[in-house]
């Protein structure tokens, strides 16, 4: 089931959104490619952060089918129940394995010691999608930046999308890794 060929390729510019209580970088931080991938926070706040990544880096990605309504289906816990098969995990509970901080703490260890530090994958198995960066405390700005801060409700943010500054590259295209 653990694929470590497929990538999403984040590229430099590329816009990405946080709904927290501040803008201090953490050992594990979640991004929304649009402002709908935030709202799963549990920071309330009606502000929304913009970060920019600074550079092209690869994610893991975590996706491994579309149902027929166009909801992207996470791999999370296939892979958590890869790795840990002493530990299973039901469909049930991909939440958790993002939100308990032990159990999130597991897997990002688990994804670092085989040289992954981000995966990209759904927001609850809908069709927006978030990412993961690990260790952001100790690699700082070697990938974001924090750029401003809008009103949840502002036009600005309305229709903002990051989804056309991303590839995804998988074990087919795999040669064009740089």
């Amino acid at each position: 089931m653990f694929d470590k060929s497929k990538i999403y390729r984040v590229l430099k510019g590329t816009k990405l959104y946080r709904q927290a209580c501040d803008t201090e970088y953490k050992d594990i931080m979640f991004f929304g490619y649009c402002i709908y991938g935030t709202y799963s926070s549990s920071c309330k706040t009606k502000q929304i952060q913009i970060w920019e990544a600074t550079k092209d880096f690869d994610t893991f990605f975590m996706i491994k089918e579309t149902n027929k309504g166009g909801y992207l289906l996470s791999s999370i816990v296939d892979i958590y129940n890869s790795f840990f098969p002493l530990d299973i995990k039901d469909e049930t509970e991909y939440l958790s394995i993002k939100k308990d901080k032990e159990q999130l703490t597991k897997i990002t260890q688990k994804l670092e010691s085989i040289g992954i530090d981000s995966w990209t994958c759904s927001v609850e198995n809908k069709s927006e999608m978030e990412l993961c960066l690990f260790n952001t405390s100790k690699n700082k700005n070697d990938f974001i930046r924090f750029l401003s801060m809008e009103e949840s409700n502002s036009k600005e943010l309305s229709n903002k999308n990051s989804y056309n500054s991303a590839n995804i590259i998988t074990s087919h295209n795999r040669s064009n890794l740089r």
